[in-house]
């Protein structure tokens, strides 16, 4: 870090600079929202998730799933890594930070826990835009809110088994970020919430995308990445996710519905308007899916470099 301490800064801004841009992060700061932070939080969390800092680990992951229920699906990356300490410790600290705010706020608390989307009264607008987890989609492809049904116990059942591979492979190849953002992945799927500004867990996976192909071009020389069939899996995630990203198909999707009379409250109509609005769901599933792929990868450079050193 010391040597290269200015190229890591010089990156760092270009990132900044790069990522300031995508939907999630500009609709997280233009709302005053702190996913970005919560984000930061469990990342660090899950760098001290060392056995002596299984205190500091829990406490971060605790406290911002204390804040936002999404994070407090890291405690399964603490289970699979055998990490039971840290995660005795994750659910200490989000019991406690439920306890405190009641104590501090009671009305506001409880408002917050039992009443998610602040409408006590009409229907609830699950089938919005803006809500990009699997219940949001399939209410707008339905028609109405699908609620827990069996389409929806079906689609996250198989957004859980995904999970489970694509962690598991993360594992095997010593990528706990990919690991991590699996878990976020699944969290933010399977959430009958997931706010468009949730998805700020795109950010990192994007970072990895790019880096991985940089990896890959100077493995196998710029002309073989890309004849190579390795180059693509990372390719072709790049290639769905940038547009969806820097275009905001959210936005053009709501814009639509208002054009139409619709509202933006409302489930999706016509029918081309809900696929456009299954794009984080639909992407969020293939990444999941294309994962295990991408570590065999690593998995196979880094024994090739050890066979080679």
């Amino acid at each position: 870090w010391a040597r290269d301490r200015g190229r890591w800064l010089r990156l760092s801004m270009v990132w900044t600079a790069a990522l300031l841009w995508i939907q999630p992060v500009h609709s997280t700061v233009d709302f005053g929202q702190i996913n970005l932070l919560l984000a930061a939080i469990v990342l660090a969390s899950m760098g001290a998730s060392v056995p002596s800092r299984s205190w500091l680990a829990g406490c971060g992951v605790g406290i911002a799933a204390g804040i936002k229920l999404i994070p407090s699906v890291s405690g399964v990356y603490f289970l699979a890594t055998k990490r039971w300490a840290a995660a005795v410790w994750s659910f200490a600290w989000f019991v406690f930070t439920i306890a405190a705010g009641f104590v501090i706020s009671p009305g506001t608390s409880t408002r917050f826990w039992t009443d998610p989307l602040g409408i006590t009264n009409g229907p609830q607008p699950y089938a919005t835009a803006h809500n990009q987890s699997l219940r949001g989609a399939l209410s707008r492809s339905i028609g109405h809110d699908v609620g827990m049904g069996w389409p929806w116990l079906l689609a996250v059942a198989i957004a859980a088994l995904l999970c489970w591979f694509a962690m598991r492979a993360a594992l095997r190849a010593d990528e706990h970020l990919l690991a991590v953002l699996a878990v976020q992945l699944f969290a933010l799927l399977a959430s009958p919430i997931s706010w468009d500004h949730h998805w700020v867990w795109l950010a990192p996976l994007l970072i990895w995308l790019v880096h991985k192909g940089i990896r890959q071009a100077r493995e196998l020389g710029r002309r073989s990445a890309w004849r190579s069939w390795r180059s693509w899996p990372a390719i072709v995630l790049l290639v769905l996710w940038l547009p969806v990203m820097y275009f905001d198909v959210i936005q053009y999707q709501l814009d639509e519905q208002d054009r139409l009379g619709i509202g933006i409250w409302n489930a999706s109509r016509p029918g081309w308007l809900s696929a456009i609005g299954w794009a984080y769901p639909a992407f969020a599933l293939l990444t999941l899916a294309v994962l295990p792929l991408l570590c065999g990868q690593v998995r196979q450079s880094r024994s090739t470099a050890l066979a080679m050193s």
